[in-house]
């Protein structure tokens, strides 16, 4: 068995599938490694995505993957994309070509969830994606490059070289197409492997691979990290905070990575370092991973604040014949003649006001909540109890003599709010 045979049928061993999908552009990596798994009798399939970006060409490369299919009586799935009329509203085309591609892998793994997608990355790749992320300040994750498998996505070809997979297409006789675009450095990608890697590599024969024994080591400890940081995620995630000083001794790459893992730009980390000042506060990218509006300076912790952070109570109301001896902030007693329409419960607009028993006038919520000196997680779960026409309680805080009930007071009501 030939030597790259071999090491492919090592790598699949550990991952048993009920199909292994190869993603196939018609290039040499992808097209070898198919021509393996067909030599090695696995069960394997075809996906070609066309993005009609370079007219002919991008029509002969489906040819090609086409007729490979047709050849060996293996499976097809070819999805064609109009990426040129998707880029006339603009955005980056790596990305976006990205983003389409791995949208069709999902459903292709939703539909056999027992398989894997194969990509035909190799060591070349491995060490372009090092260099790039390298520049860009990723961190330890950008630095450990594309991992062999993460989740369904296999890369069995990253330690082997591009010299290696082209020897084996030419002694086995296999065709593939060249895509012309890589040649031009018009990407960050193609400048980096047409003209700064080629002239590193002259000078340091062993880079691929010491970039490859380096991007081991830092996906060892990307995976530590993960686990690391993770367990902080899920800490914000229940309590909506985190200790300022525990934020404070995190390393960056550790920082880096709970931006990640709450699904926020790196740049943000600079602005949140030198969050110093009780009540500033970084407006967050809300999503499934980070359900928060904002992350706010809260004195000894950093409160992570949503709209919603939990249902609004309802309203409990009895009829009582007088009033009590003594008062709680957390029930009280209404003149029921003095209320205009149903009560109801909200939490505070900007520019409430009530009138607040034992002075004159009216003050603003705001300067209520102000004054009770809460904290920011405290401040967005304040609720204010309110008629047609008044505000009549701050609950926790402060009654309004509106329609507050004295010793004149026929119909005594007692309303407490019944939280879940």
């Amino acid at each position: 068995m030939d030597k790259l045979e071999k090491h492919i049928q090592q790598r699949l061993q550990n991952y048993p599938a009920q199909t292994y999908f190869i993603a196939c552009s018609g290039g040499v990596d992808s097209v070898v490694l198919f021509s393996i798994l067909k030599k090695l009798r696995l069960p394997v399939a075809l996906i070609h995505v066309n993005y009609n970006l370079r007219d002919e060409d991008s029509n002969l490369d489906e040819h090609l993957v086409r007729d490979l299919a047709k050849s060996h009586s293996t499976e097809l799935y070819v999805k064609s994309v109009d990426l040129k009329n998707q880029l006339k509203s603009g955005g980056n085309l790596q990305q976006i070509a990205r983003n389409v591609r791995y949208a069709y892998f999902e459903e292709l793994l939703a539909a056999q969830p027992n398989s894997f997608i194969l990509l035909g990355h190799h060591q070349e790749d491995q060490t372009e994606t090092f260099f790039l992320n390298l520049a860009r300040k990723s961190g330890i994750m950008g630095l450990a490059s594309m991992p062999e498998k993460r989740d369904n996505y296999l890369r069995p070809l990253l330690d082997i070289s591009k010299e290696e997979i082209i020897k084996y297409a030419l002694s086995n006789q296999i065709i593939w197409r060249e895509d012309q675009s890589n040649h031009s450095s018009k990407y960050a990608r193609n400048k980096l492997r047409n003209d700064a890697l080629p002239k590193l590599r002259e000078a340091i024969p062993t880079l691929d691979t010491s970039v490859s024994l380096l991007t081991k080591v830092f996906q060892d400890e990307q995976s530590a990290l993960e686990t690391r940081i993770g367990v902080l995620k899920s800490v914000i995630l229940e309590t909506h905070q985190l200790s300022i000083n525990t934020f404070k001794q995190l390393t960056d790459f550790e920082r880096i990575e709970l931006c990640r893992q709450l699904h926020q730009p790196f740049g943000i980390l600079d602005t949140w370092v030198n969050l110093d000042h009780k009540g500033t506060l970084i407006p967050l990218n809300k999503s499934a991973s980070c359900p928060f509006e904002a992350v706010i300076h809260d004195g000894l912790v950093f409160s992570f604040v949503q709209e919603n952070q939990f249902s609004l109570p309802k309203i409990n109301v009895d009829y009582v014949e007088k009033l009590p001896k003594s008062f709680n902030k957390e029930v009280i007693y209404l003149d029921s003649a003095k209320i205009d329409g149903p009560l109801a419960v909200r939490q505070p607009d900007k520019g409430d006001r009530i009138q607040p028993i034992g002075m004159k006038g009216s003050k603003l919520i705001s300067d209520v909540i102000s004054d009770a000196k809460f904290s920011a997680l405290e401040k967005n779960r304040v609720i204010v109890l309110t008629d047609d026409s008044n505000l009549l309680w701050v609950y926790g805080l402060t009654a309004s003599r509106c329609a507050i009930a004295d010793e004149n007071t026929t119909e005594i009501l007692k309303v407490s709010l019944l939280f879940e």
